[in-house]
């Protein structure tokens, strides 16, 4: 297995902030859930992280 770690992603859509700085840490070996209502950004966390979709490049990391 493998960890899983994002450092500060962030996904806007216009002006539409879909993922705001989120820091996340999965250990090798642990499970872990997204939980969330409706519209609170798992769906695109996990579309980032698996780049099909581009993070938003934020000014001062990219």
């Amino acid at each position: 297995m493998t960890a899983l770690s994002l450092r500060g992603l962030v996904k806007h859509f216009d002006d539409v902030k879909a993922v705001d700085g989120l820091d996340m840490e999965v250990a090798d070996g642990e499970f872990f859930a997204l939980l969330g209502p409706s519209a609170s950004g798992k769906t695109t966390t996990l579309r980032t992280f698996a780049a099909l979709k581009k993070q938003t490049p934020v000014r001062g990391f990219f």
